[in-house]
Parts: C-alpha cells; sequence; structure tokens
C-alpha cells in the first residue's frame, strides 16, 4: 500500500516538475523573443522615440551689432561672460565632494551666493565641463551685457535695451531706432541631454542657422557728441 502510495506522490511530482519546467521554458522563449524584438526589429524606433524624448530644442540668441560714430569708433557694444550656477535642490544641496571638486578649479568658489562664480575665463570653462561631464550638479549660463561710452550725452542718445525671452531688444535711443538692423535674426537647434540635463555636444543639431545683427553708425564724432547740447539726432549715415 505504501509502495502505491509513493508511487502515485512521484508521479504527481514529476507532472509538476514537467509543468512548472514547460512553464519557465516557455517564459524564457517569450523573454528572448521579446529581446530579440527590440534589439532586431524594433531596433530603430525605440532609439527614435528615446532621443525625441531627451532632445530639446533651443534659441541661439543671435549676437547684437554696435552702434558706431563716424570715425568708426564704437559708442556701444555686447559683451558675454560665463557665469557658474549650481543645478542642486534645497533639500539636496552640493555635497562635500562635489564642492571640493569644484575648488580644485575655483578656489575662490561662492558657495553661498546665486553665482557659484561669475566671469569664467575659457580655461576654467574648459575644466569644468569635464567636472559637468561626471556628474557634479553645476551649470556653465552665457550672460550677455550692453556697454556703451562712459559719456552721460551718449549714453543718452544711444539708450537702454531690454531682454525678451532671452533675446536682447532695443528699448530707447538709438537701440530702438535701428533695433532690426542690430538685433539679426535669431537660430534654433536641437540638443540631447544626458542623465544629469547637461547638453551632449556630439547632438547638436541646427535647425536654423543665426544671423548675427549688423554694425550700424551715425553721423556724429563722439567729440561731436560728447560737446553737444542735447537735442535731439535723428540721422544714422
Amino acid at each position: 500500500m505504501d509502495d502505491e502510495l509513493n508511487a502515485a506522490y512521484d508521479g504527481r511530482m514529476r507532472k509538476r516538475i514537467c509543468a512548472l519546467a514547460v512553464c519557465f521554458a516557455a517564459w524564457m522563449l517569450l523573454a528572448l523573443g521579446r529581446a530579440w524584438y527590440i534589439a532586431v526589429p524594433a531596433r530603430d524606433g525605440y532609439m527614435a522615440a528615446g532621443e525625441r524624448m531627451a532632445r530639446r530644442e533651443v534659441t541661439i540668441p543671435a549676437s547684437r551689432g554696435s552702434i558706431l560714430d563716424a570715425d568708426g569708433v564704437e559708442l556701444a557694444w555686447s559683451e558675454h561672460f560665463y557665469d557658474l550656477v549650481s543645478t542642486a535642490t534645497p533639500r539636496r544641496a552640493l555635497s562635500a565632494e562635489e564642492v571640493a571638486a569644484l575648488k580644485k578649479i575655483l578656489p575662490s568658489l561662492d558657495e553661498s551666493g546665486e553665482y557659484l562664480r561669475r566671469n569664467l575665463t575659457p580655461g576654467e570653462v574648459m575644466g569644468l565641463e569635464e567636472l559637468i561631464r561626471s556628474g557634479v550638479r553645476v551649470r556653465i549660463v552665457v550672460r550677455h551685457e550692453r556697454r556703451v561710452v562712459d559719456s552721460p550725452n551718449v549714453r543718452r542718445r544711444v539708450g537702454g535695451v531690454r531682454r525678451e525671452r532671452g533675446i536682447t531688444r532695443g528699448e530707447s535711443g538709438w537701440e530702438k531706432e535701428f533695433d532690426r538692423e542690430l538685433s539679426g535674426s535669431p537660430g534654433r537647434m536641437s540638443v540631447m541631454l544626458d542623465r544629469n540635463r547637461n547638453w551632449i555636444r556630439s547632438s547638436v543639431k541646427v535647425l536654423k542657422p543665426t544671423r548675427d545683427g549688423s554694425d550700424v553708425g551715425v553721423q556724429w564724432t563722439l567729440r561731436e557728441l560728447e560737446q553737444e547740447n542735447g537735442e535731439a539726432a535723428d540721422a544714422a549715415r
């Protein structure tokens, strides 16, 4: 009797084991088939979808032209500076290791301010790019500033500018009068971002080339403008 029970039990166990083996083999075949499908027939589709998710379109500001006097001396011009800012969140501030790595390149790092460092040199920018690629949570941003000759009369005549969606526009004076020529035309590009939201330089695609602004000349010399009595001028050379 015991032998019969043991034989029946062994038979049931063999059936269960065979059923489990069949299920496992079927699962393995499905997994391998899915992996083959993703790696071969659907590879291009998945790669394109992943690129679309990681790719962003960015406006490329055009360089604003200069305002020149009758002798070709710059009365107003643009300068570009590179600043370093943190991308860490208030809850997850830069770690001691990140700060130490940054201070090897920037000993005068300001950990408490909005800008960790302003007016980076080209050498500092190159050194920081390697740290950024390694995952340090900082970003280099470009700052555009409009410069004008240090003369009250010239400043009044040149006028002011404003930043409008990342583009410099003339707000008054000659900056406004000749805004179309000075502004040029911004471009567009697309770029992929890595896991730290940094640009992957090799992925940059220019969608629309930038047309830089043109220089504009006025009919007065700097000396004449500095000596004028403040009457409005309305002509350009």
